[in-house]
């Protein structure tokens, strides 16, 4: 089903709006830095920074994310096979037999 689109305003002319000076355009400009300033000073932003620091420092930041969740992976990984052996092990009737599969597998499909 088309639908009609919806009617279009007139542009209003700037006719009657007053004539931009360079006094109010200094004045907006200045409001807006401040408020930047201020964005700046919220968010823990040095006043110092540039782009290239800024970039630099998100680079290394996710870099350093990275590398932090794949040893922490790596760890936990470990931890988590180290105590599935131990259970296995123990002889547990039913857990001891899963587990038993379980590191038969992995002995398998691991490279030598």
């Amino acid at each position: 089903m088309y639908h009609d689109p919806p009617p279009r305003h007139k542009k209003e002319s700037n006719e009657d709006a007053p004539p931009v000076t360079n006094a109010m355009l200094k004045q907006t400009l200045d409001e807006l830095n401040e408020t930047l300033q201020r964005l700046c000073i919220a968010l823990g932003i040095p006043e110092s920074y540039t782009r290239k620091k800024m970039l630099r420092r998100s680079l290394l930041a996710g870099i350093a994310r990275g590398l932090g969740s794949a040893i922490g992976f790596t760890i936990l990984g470990a931890i988590l096979i180290s105590l599935l052996a131990y259970l296995a092990n123990k002889n547990l009737p039913i857990i001891g037999e899963f587990l038993a599969r379980l590191m038969q597998m992995i002995q398998v499909y691991t490279p030598k």
